[in-house]
């Protein structure tokens, strides 16, 4: 049985093997920008972001009633992102680009290209994680998960038991889950693989965090490498109450009465927008994922534009700009996508 962790995602030791002398240079020149930024109130940017999160579908097969694509809230078009997107943006940035989410909303084993997306990004030795509801972890979309190459796998499973794991994830089926572990787990050992790190994630939530001691035991018979227990966003006070624990010690806000506060909340600044972009699956480039609908697009990579276009543009320059004195007299962002931001949250317990 494999010694169970609670490290987070972005603490991987495999990350180090997707670094090169002109990825380590990308990294210091766009944390030196960061800096100047940071302490002069200045907008500089040198280098490319060194982390990207590409989505590759905003369709999904279940209604979660906090996500964006599962509670129809989603105004975007259903699409899957094409590989010869993906390509021209690894192509792009292969000389800066470590480290690819492969994933925002949607369902990531929805598209039938997902394994050539990660098998491509391994080719240019990139570490790549992405994240699924567990629902196609067949032999063979295990097999195929593995033999890609993918470095990281995050697998949600709410609950301990169908009746707790079906409220929130809405048409999921709890042994199905558990069946599709158990199948990567063991194909990984059968092919000697170090590869994927399995991880399970238990989102806690007002009505399973009971059973967190129950997810750490049953993690741990499942022999998966981790066990993340991450805390849950809301979108606004009733969902707060239908959703966040009691228990503050569980939730990364603060409640009074039936209202709920970010306890840390990103006041400053935020350096996600010198690091790291967001590619969604039609193409299209916004600030961060917590631009579920697109509404701060700063173009679309296609046959016309490229990423770094993009990247050094007036609008996303302005954007940059704009983020760095916008602040109102309380010393909060007003921008409407940073109101729930993670930045500095206590995301994982």
């Amino acid at each position: 049985m494999r010694k169970l962790t609670t490290m987070k995602p972005l603490a991987d030791p495999g990350v180090i093997r997707s670094l090169s002398f002109s990825r380590v240079r990308n990294i210091f020149r766009v944390q030196l920008s960061l800096a100047y930024s940071f302490l002069f109130r200045k907008y500089w940017l040198w280098g490319k972001p060194y982390i990207l999160t590409i989505e590759p579908t905003n369709r999904c097969n279940l209604k979660c009633p906090q996500c964006a694509t599962g509670s129809g809230k989603i105004s975007r078009a259903p699409a899957d992102m094409t590989f010869s997107t993906f390509q021209k943006i690894i192509d792009e940035l292969k000389n800066e680009l470590c480290y690819i989410v492969l994933f925002n909303q949607g369902e990531p084993f929805l598209n039938g290209r997902l394994f050539d997306f990660i098998k491509y990004a391994k080719r240019h030795r990139m570490y790549v994680i992405s994240s699924t509801n567990g629902h196609f972890l067949t032999e063979e979309i295990c097999r195929r998960t593995i033999a890609s190459g993918l470095d990281q796998l995050i697998i949600s499973l709410d609950g301990t038991d169908q009746q707790t794991y079906g409220k929130y994830r809405g048409g999921g089926n709890f042994k199905k889950v558990v069946n599709g572990i158990r199948n990567i787990v063991r194909i990984k050992d059968e092919m000697g693989a170090r590869r994927p790190v399995i991880s399970v994630q238990f989102l806690v939530i007002k009505h399973n965090a009971h059973q967190i001691p129950e997810i750490r035991e049953m993690s741990r018979e499942l022999n998966v490498d981790r066990l993340l227990l991450k805390t849950v966003q809301v979108e606004s006070n009733a969902d707060g109450c239908e959703f966040v624990p009691s228990n503050n010690k569980l939730s990364r806000y603060e409640r009074t009465g039936d209202r709920f506060i970010l306890q840390n909340p990103n006041r400053v600044f935020c350096s996600r927008l010198w690091t790291s972009a967001t590619i969604l699956s039609n193409g299209a480039v916004v600030p961060c994922c917590f631009d579920k609908n697109g509404d701060f697009t700063m173009g679309v990579v296609n046959q016309h534009n490229n990423f770094t276009q993009i990247w050094s543009s007036e609008g996303y320059e302005k954007f940059r700009r704009n983020f760095t004195h916008r602040i109102n007299a309380r010393r909060q962002h007003t921008i409407r996508i940073c109101e729930n931001c993670t930045a500095g949250q206590k995301v994982y317990l």
